[in-house]
């Protein structure tokens, strides 16, 4: 979803690969896309990192769930783009459209980032979780 965004920006405009935004108070169109991909950018390498922790555990544990899990995270990855993608295009007629569409992508990765942590990074004891708790 994001790549549709970052081509429509660049063939509409002509900015440097990684423009100087002031994301604490963006204030144009472009000013959003750009802070909202860079933020989406850095819930993708917190999922990852959460995903790689939970399934190094379960290689150790639980190997047999190793598939499954893999398999739920290949569904989820269709999941989120074929739902952000018609978040974005509820609001095609609008530029509204990038910020909704890549901040359904935030918000998707860090509720999946989350459930992974509940679900495979935890402990049912006062044991310390594996990572911390992420930002949901």
């Amino acid at each position: 979803m994001r790549w549709l965004l970052a081509m429509s920006l660049a063939a509409s405009t002509s900015w440097a690969a990684d423009p100087v935004v002031n994301c604490a108070s963006p204030s144009t169109t472009l000013d959003f896309n750009i802070c909202g991909s860079r933020e989406a950018d850095k819930a993708d390498v917190e999922l990852k990192r959460y995903f790689e922790a939970a399934r190094t555990r379960m290689v150790k544990q639980e190997p047999q769930a190793v598939q499954a899990l893999d398999a739920a995270q290949a569904a989820w990855l269709v999941y989120k783009s074929k739902h952000c993608e018609s978040a974005y295009l509820r609001w095609q007629g609008g530029t509204i459209r990038g910020p909704a569409g890549i901040q359904c992508e935030v918000d998707l990765t860090r509720q999946r980032t989350h459930r992974i942590w509940a679900d495979f990074l935890t402990y049912p004891d006062r044991t310390p979780p594996v990572l911390p708790e992420p930002q949901q």
